[in-house]
């Protein structure tokens, strides 16, 4: 996962969840365009980003751009949209609290 939290500033968190999911998941996996924008939605929520989903990325905080915390998730849930078996993070939760941590630790699916 990148370390650098490198978004385009003018999409929507929405809007940059979907860019990716349509660049890195197979087709056969999402066969439709309502199947790709509900996968999205629902990895948002996983992240805590619903809320934010149509606010623009933006340049800084003080712009209107998303805060520091919200930039972080941002970039786990672009990672988590091409629906990694694994996902390396170092530190994912720094400077977070404890909601953060119980985000990104979570019981393994062993059904």
């Amino acid at each position: 996962m990148e370390q650098l939290n490198v978004h385009n500033p003018y999409a929507t968190v929405e809007e940059a969840l979907l860019f990716s999911a349509r660049l890195r998941v197979e087709s056969s996996q999402l066969a439709s365009p309502a199947a790709v924008r509900a996968f999205v939605r629902d990895m948002m929520e996983v992240v805590e980003l619903g809320p934010l989903a149509l606010r623009p990325v933006g340049f800084e905080p003080a712009s209107g751009g998303l805060s520091t915390e919200a930039r972080k998730r941002l970039t786990i849930a672009v990672e988590l949209v091409s629906n990694p078996s694994v996902v390396f993070m170092d530190e994912p939760t720094s400077g977070e609290g404890e909601a953060a941590r119980g985000m990104c630790v979570g019981e393994p699916d062993v059904g």
